[in-house]
């Protein structure tokens, strides 16, 4: 069995600037269970989800 492959925030972070500079704003970006899951063991991303979703106004 294949070793499962997941994007990290360096590469997310890398593309959302790429859309910045081409005038296209993302809103919402939609990830499966199993990225997210992963990307929860990265302190600074689980921090910033869990705090936003005490705030209805600022929802990651």
């Amino acid at each position: 069995m294949a070793e499962q492959q997941y994007l990290d925030l360096k590469y997310l972070d890398k593309q959302l600037d790429e859309f910045e500079k081409k005038k296209k704003k993302i809103k919402k970006m939609r990830i499966g269970y199993k990225l997210f899951t992963h990307l929860m063991g990265d302190e600074k991303f689980a921090h910033h989800v869990s705090e936003s979703a005490l705030n209805p106004d600022k929802r990651s």
